[in-house]
């Protein structure tokens, strides 16, 4: 066997071995958000720890996996880039179906989450946005990381390299 094909199979088969028992967890509980969401973000690193246990089974430079920063324009860039494709939508739905723009129903409840459920919807609006925007946007990314980690920084590379980029990108 090459070693490149036995790099690819020994990542799947570890992805598989660590996300096994978190899936479980969620299979018993019912739904995605067992553990508070905890368990979701445990999934969303197994390809992570997969690719750094493959990596150090097989001597591979942590280098291959494309972790670096790109100029601030190109991160200012990815954080707006799906605010602009995506709120076309948003106000496409809005517009178009009936009681899809329930504001008063998403004030109220993040006015609760907030502990200020009697304040106007403004004045939660105000807090809630700007929260998200920063902190929910970094936690995000921080269990979105681990996915990339695995899937793009190790996996991709080599099915391009083993396959070809036609059969390695679908």
């Amino acid at each position: 066997m090459r070693p490149l094909l036995k790099q690819i199979l020994t990542y799947l088969a570890l992805v598989f071995t660590f996300s096994s028992l978190p899936e479980f967890v969620m299979i018993h509980a019912g739904h995605i958000g067992a553990g508070n969401g905890l368990v979701v973000g445990l999934v969303m690193w197994c390809p992570a720890i997969a690719a750094l246990t493959t990596c150090w089974l097989f001597r591979i430079d942590l280098a291959t996996l494309g972790w670096n920063w790109r100029p601030a324009k190109y991160e200012a860039w990815a954080y707006f880039i799906p605010i602009f494709y995506a709120l076309p939508v948003y106000i496409a739905t809005w517009a178009l179906i009936p009681g899809s723009f329930a504001f008063s129903a998403y004030a109220a409840s993040l006015a609760t989450a907030f502990g200020f459920p009697q304040s106007p919807r403004a004045v939660t609006l105000l807090l809630a946005i700007p929260c998200y925007a920063t902190v929910g946007v970094i936690g995000s990314m921080a269990r979105a990381l681990g996915e990339e980690i695995g899937w793009r920084g190790f996996l991709l590379p080599r099915l391009v390299q083993q396959t070809g980029f036609t059969w390695g990108c679908p």
